[in-house]
Formats: structure tokens, sequence, C-alpha cells
């Protein structure tokens, strides 16, 4: 069980998995719970619990030390996983709900209701990855997860249409409010807050090619076009010694195409949609818009640490603590359960980046994770 101490404190900030953390009611929630667990650790009649709830706090956006650290989650960095206001993500349509990104979509409509359709290793498959896992289900099975695919889509598609209506700028202007707050209460600018904003990568849900990239309806749409043609040329081929010729030309047009399309699909979400290399790269702009010894993120789930911003900054992904069972061909995912600790000194602050390992506490190498693994 968790124990407290007055001198304790949390900041929690929310990710793309937690964004219920948006809502005053889900803090005050964890507040209580938290509570609970204090004044049962503590003796009766002690007045702790309600100590404990003032020490918890929610950074809307990210944590800043200024010359220390600044901390944020990193998801609005990834296109998958990004929404279009990250103070206020909220569905246009109805402000009373949450936004949900493109990966979110796939996660509440297919993955976790289809059986056997793994929530980790997508990176790893392509179109026929999906055909196969469609072919074990069954006429059933595909017939259902076809329909919560196109459900998914459509959802997407709604959420496109409902920033770019009258009622989409009901949300921004929430978002300006909830910036021009932050920029007071932290003394940082406004303009400051909307360069780093600017920094964020547009959700996919902003565009429908990219909404049709994501899923791979484009290639499918492809493939079924191309490949109908082939098979009506190729029944008329007996009689029409021409129709070798179109289909010649049109299996080099589905080739060409096909490329260009995963051309275009790796310049919008990564070679392996994991966005690693993205916020290396946004950490160097973060660490010159907010000054600090330290830039931390997470996301990805891979621990990285590496200089940034000419080396005067150090980037660190804390990496995960959450696993996943392997399934069908998907390996297990394993996680590098890494955490970091910041002290103050004279010279500057210090960091040691550690990972926790059967026999305790070691410090964290890429080295030690392969001899883990």
């Amino acid at each position: 069980m968790a124990s407290f101490s007055l001198t304790d404190a949390l900041t929690l900030i929310h990710g793309n998995h937690d964004v219920e953390f948006h809502w005053v009611g889900v803090q005050d929630q964890l507040r209580a719970l938290l509570s609970d667990i204090a004044r049962q650790t503590r003796a009766a009649g002690a007045p702790f619990a309600a100590e404990v709830a003032s020490r918890i706090d929610f950074a809307p956006w990210f944590y800043y030390v200024g010359g220390v650290a600044y901390i944020e989650h990193g998801h609005q960095y990834d296109t998958l996983c990004s929404t279009e206001h990250v103070m206020a993500p909220l569905a246009p349509g109805d402000p009373r709900q949450l936004a949900r990104s493109f990966s979110d979509i796939l996660l509440r409509w297919v993955v976790r209701p289809t059986r056997g359709v793994p929530e980790y290793g997508h990176e790893h498959m392509g179109l026929l990855s999906y055909v196969v896992l469609g072919m074990r289900l069954g006429v059933g099975g595909v017939v259902r997860l076809l329909a919560r695919f196109l459900g998914a889509v459509a959802e997407m598609l709604r959420l496109r249409r409902a920033y770019v209506s009258q009622t989409g700028h009901l949300v921004r202007e929430e978002q300006e409010r909830k910036m021009a707050a932050l920029a007071i209460a932290m003394r940082v600018g406004i303009e400051r807050l909307r360069a780093l904003a600017a920094l964020q990568v547009p959700p996919v849900t902003q565009s429908v090619s990219k909404i049709l990239a994501g899923v791979l309806l484009d290639r499918l749409g492809l493939a079924l076009a191309c490949g109908a043609a082939i098979v009506t040329l190729g029944a008329a081929a007996p009689r029409h010694t021409w129709s070798w010729a179109l289909i010649a030309a049109i299996a080099v047009g589905w080739t060409l195409m096909h490329r260009r399309l995963s051309a275009r699909r790796r310049e919008w979400f990564g070679d392996k949609l994991d966005n690693d290399e993205k916020l290396v790269e946004r950490a160097g702009h973060l660490a010159r818009l907010f000054p600090a010894a330290f830039v931390v993120m997470g996301h990805t789930h891979t621990p990285v640490q590496v200089p940034v911003a000419d080396g005067a900054t150090t980037y660190i992904n804390v990496g995960s603590w959450h696993e996943a069972e392997s399934k069908d061909a998907i390996p297990t995912y394993r996680a590098a359960r890494t955490h970091l600790v910041i002290h103050p000194a004279v010279a500057g602050p210090e960091a040691e980046f550690r990972a926790w390992r059967a026999g305790g506490v070691v410090k964290w190498s890429p080295a030690a994770v392969t001899r883990e693994t």
C-alpha cells in the first residue's frame, strides 16, 4: 500500500490515454482516492487526508521549472494521437464530451471490441496482415469487424466536419481563454505559449486524405479497383489480345501508385508509427522556448537519453511500465520500467535515469535493456 508524508507533492500531466483528467470532477475523484489511502496509512483522527489532497495538482499542458526541467506527455507531436486543442480537448459538436484522437477512435471502436486484434504492434502490420487477420475471424467475424471499422471511419469524418462547422469556434475560443489564463499564471507570455502550440502536429482527423491513409483505405481502394479491372480484362484477353497490354499498364500503374501512397503515409506518420524521432526533434525546439537542463516526455514507451539544442539540454523519454502479452505474430511488448530522478545541485541540476530490474534499481543504458530483454 502506498504511504505519504507531508513533504510529498504530486503533479499529474495527462496524455492521450487519460485525457479524462481534463475534467475537474475526475481530478477530484483521484484526490479523494489518494486521500483515502493516506487516511488508511495514518493514525486514526490525524488531519492528514486533506493535506494529501491539497498537494495533488494537475498540469493542463506541461510542467516547467525554469533552468531545470520542461515536462509534457508528448502525444501532441504524434498526428495519430494528438487532439485539436490540448487545453480544450472537447468534442466540437458537444463540448460536454471529449474529442477522441484517431488512435483512440480505433481502439474504442475496433481494437478492443474485436477478439484477436492486438493493441500494440500495429507498426509491424500492413494491409496483408489485416486481411489474414480478417480471414481468421470467419465470415461472421469479418462482417462484424467491417461494421466496426466503417463505424470508426464514419466517426472520424463526423469529427472533422464538426471542427470546420460553426460550433467548432466555441472550442477554439475555450482554448484561447485557457492559454491566456495559463500565460498569466506562469508569467511566460501568451506569444511563447502560441509558439509552443505551433510545434504540435495537426491530428489525422483534420484531413480526409490522412484518415483514409491512416486506416489503409486508400491502398485497399486502389487494390480493389485495379484488381477488378485486371480480372475483367483477363476474361476478355482470349478474344482481344490488346487486353494484355492494358493489363500490363494497369499492373505498372498499380505498383507506382501503391509506392506513392506508401511514401505519403511514411511522410505523414513515420516509418514505424512510433514518432521517436519526431519527439527528439521537437525537444530541441522546446528547450529553446523553455530553457531547461532536461526536456522530458513519454508517449512512445521507448526510453531515450540524448543531447539536444546543441548539447545545452538533455532530452529524456521515460519509457513505460505497461506491458502487453504476445498475440498471434505480434511480439510481446516488454516495458523498460524506467524512471527519472532529478537532483538540484550548486553546479546545476543533475539527473539519474534509472531502470527497475529483478535485482533492484540500476542505471539505465541501452545495453542494460538489451541484456534484460
